[in-house]
């Protein structure tokens, strides 16, 4: 007995996506786990939010009774103390006389420079970094906190505001520079000169270490207060300038392990890099595109979250956070960060290629058509966009196009076998068969190991109604792939054809095990039933095909005509009630 059942080609599809997509149960739920997910990131970071505006509101407090000047520690020291006084710490006598090493180094210093104000001249010290009995404050407390937050060697601990109210005795000791440097104003600097290198602060304020870059961030987005504006001089780059060297070193390092595909070494180096210096956003993209590349898609996403709020304007940050989106089965996400990337940058082909690939996923296939057209207007050598116009026109049945697409690809690529395979099955579709197989045999040629060609080649075979040949090559799909839900159910369907309907119902129902929701498996099994006269299990498979979704009387009436012509044919009476699901 011989009848016609379901085979599937298995188109090689742009981004990931697979030959049937996810069932709908297992889309939705995965939707929902995004969807929790997404909302558990935003009460974290509302969480985070409100602990810093928390901190805020704590200092303002506290400032409220009173004129107060402000003092950010990036740890606990022992005493709110000079760097002059933390050098003679050690000396433990009741006559150390802080002042009088400091008007030594005030001597020595008039040596060299031509600046005769002793206050001027412990300014300029202090900027430089030298050892000075001035304690630096700001009238500011956003710029205090600045301080007790900044510098990547004290991110892992706890760090402090110190309040100090402006009293008669402290007044006697707070100086004011008299020309003041870029940098004293834009610190809204001042400065205590304590008569014994210490003083006893009024209030003091804990700024736990894991919320400070929170902090940093929040001064930075809604105050305009970061590394850049409050060290705006020489002597703040200088000051700084190993760290940034080093964070530098560390990305450099990071970049050249990335391109010999050394991940986890690239990440470390990143990973240093962006500690030195919380603010280089191509490290955040950089990293990114690791986790990207290796199927972690969340963290790839809120590294380039940080890398846009670094730097908004940089148009290759949006289309990678769009390809991360794309690949998770966020396409609205997606596509909404290539329309922003090719807004800043309206020549950026490869954003204009992602998006084709984002609404051809979408089934937007004349969108993907043009977004691919304008790709290869600004890159005519670009030989994903042809291919990927190719299966654009396939979905949408355009085959003259999609071959001549795939024609181009090939000619820019000889070796690219998904080309081969893609053409070949747009050969097959087109009735084509020889031309199909000899496309797959290009493609096996150059990927032996590629089950989906061997598929493939199998189901031309099918239809040229080789069986022999055909089994063989889904033989093999499956020994390259032992959880191909689509070679066993073509396997099946030659089977079926040859008669071999035991071996057949075998094959459709591992197809059924691997993927409990294929629909074209259970339709074929209950063809094999009823070939065996199994009316039972017959009736049921095609239920279940039905229920799923198939319009079970269209794939009969496509293969064997009517209930008559399938009755004669094969030899058998149908009963009543399966004689009725068959017929429209």
């Amino acid at each position: 007995m011989n009848t016609t059942q379901e085979t599937e080609f298995d188109y090689q599809r742009q981004m990931k996506e697979s030959a049937r997509g996810p069932s709908e149960i297992n889309r939705g739920t995965k939707a929902r786990d995004k969807r929790r997910e997404a909302a558990k990131e935003r009460i974290s970071q509302n969480d985070q939010l409100s602990r810093v505006l928390e901190k805020i509101q704590e200092i303002a407090e506290k400032s409220a009774d009173g004129d107060y000047i402000y003092r950010g520690e990036p740890e606990h020291y022992e005493k709110v103390s000079s760097s002059l006084y933390r050098k003679y710490s050690d000396i433990d006598t009741e006559h150390f006389d802080i002042e009088i090493i400091q008007n030594e180094i005030l001597e020595a210093a008039k040596r060299y420079t031509s600046e005769t104000d002793d206050f001027e001249i412990l300014t300029e010290l202090q900027h430089y970094g030298g050892a000075t009995n001035l304690i630096d404050f700001t009238t500011d407390y956003l710029i205090a906190l600045f301080f007790a937050c900044e510098g990547s060697d004290f991110l892992y601990k706890d760090s402090r505001i110190i309040l100090l109210r402006k009293t008669t005795e402290i007044n006697g000791q707070i100086e004011s520079p008299q020309n003041p440097k870029n940098r004293v104003i834009a610190q809204k600097s001042i400065f205590v000169r304590p008569s014994y290198g210490f003083i006893e602060p009024d209030h003091v304020i804990n700024i736990p270490k894991d919320l400070k870059s929170s902090i940093l961030d929040h001064l930075l987005k809604y105050h305009g207060i970061s590394t850049e504006t409050i060290y705006n001089d020489l002597h703040g780059f200088i000051r700084y300038q190993n760290v940034h060297q080093s964070a530098s070193a560390e990305f450099y390092a990071g970049f050249t392990y990335q391109n010999e595909q050394n991940y986890l070494k690239a990440i470390e180096h990143y990973s240093k890099a962006i500690k030195l210096n919380p603010r280089l956003s191509g490290v955040y993209n950089n990293r990114g595109n690791i986790y990207s590349s290796n199927g972690e898609f969340d963290r790839a996403i809120k590294d380039y979250n940080k890398a846009i709020e670094l730097n908004p304007e940089f148009a290759e940050i949006y289309n990678n956070r769009g390809a991360a989106y794309d690949s998770n089965g966020e396409l609205d996400h997606a596509i909404a960060d290539y329309d922003k990337a090719i807004k800043l940058n309206p020549e950026f082909a490869k954003a204009y290629y992602n998006r084709g690939a984002a609404c051809s996923s979408n089934g937007e296939f004349d969108r993907a058509i043009a977004d691919y057209d304008k790709a290869i207007e600004l890159n005519p050598k670009y030989v994903k966009a042809y291919y990927n116009r190719g299966v654009a026109y396939s979905r949408k049945g355009e085959l003259d196009h999609a071959i001549a697409d795939y024609d181009k690809a090939i000619k820019l690529n000889p070796e690219f076998a998904d080309a081969y395979n893609n053409r070949g099955t747009a050969y097959s579709s087109n009735d084509e068969f020889d031309r199909a197989i000899a496309d797959y045999d290009k493609a096996i040629e150059l990927n032996p190991e590629f089950a989906e060609i061997y598929n493939n080649r199998g189901a031309t075979y099918s239809r040229k109604g080789e069986f022999d040949h055909a089994i063989a090559d889904y033989d093999k799909a499956i020994e390259l792939n032992p959880k191909y839900a689509d070679a066993y159910n073509n396997r099946g369907a030659a089977y079926s054809s040859n008669g071999e309907f035991d071996r057949a119902i075998k094959d459709y129902d591992k197809a059924i095990e691997l993927n409990p929701e294929y629909v074209k498996a259970y339709y074929n099994r209950g063809m094999s039933w009823l070939s065996l006269q199994n009316w039972q299990k017959a009736k049921s498979d095609l239920t279940s095909a039905k229920s799923i979704g198939m319009d079970i009387n269209e794939a009969f009436r496509n293969s064997y005509g009517t209930v008559d012509e399938f009755e004669e044919k094969n030899g058998i009476k149908l009963p009543k009630n399966i004689a009725a699901m068959l017929t429209p």
